[in-house]
């Protein structure tokens, strides 16, 4: 494996251990906790009302959001990038030498989609994707 696909795949494994994940398994481990903190005890509650299958459409919905605020965040970087003053980007740094992460991809802000992407490799979810 090439050093530009590690140094994606382990933003990738990062994005879906520290992002994605907590995201969209949230409401399912607030569905299950008995006694939830009060600031979230609203959202158990009515997570808990829900039948199994309107609760399964809202992981989908929620992992669904998920995917598509990734989509158009990484498009930022990637359009500031191309812009002239590109003040936003994604920059990967060790021992001084540092790599675009823009760059690295064809398509960066879709590298956690598709059968090939992050998700697929490195999320711990079992919620299906719809792309």
């Amino acid at each position: 494996m090439n050093i530009e696909k590690k140094i994606l795949d382990e933003f990738g494994e990062i994005y879906c251990q520290e992002c994605y994940d907590p995201v969209v398994l949230n409401a399912r481990s607030l569905r299950n906790h008995l006694n939830p903190p009060k600031n979230v005890e609203k959202f158990s509650d009515f997570f808990k009302r829900l039948t199994n299958e309107d609760f399964k459409l809202l992981e989908e919905y929620m992992a669904d959001n998920a995917v598509n605020l990734t989509f158009t965040i990484l498009r930022i970087f990637e359009e500031q990038h191309s812009n002239t003053d590109g003040k936003f980007r994604l920059i990967y740094e060790k021992d001084g030498k540092q790599i675009d992460l823009t760059q690295i991809p064809e398509d960066l802000k879709s590298s956690h989609m598709f059968e090939d992407g992050w998700i697929k490799k490195f999320s711990k979810s079992d919620i299906p994707l719809f792309f």
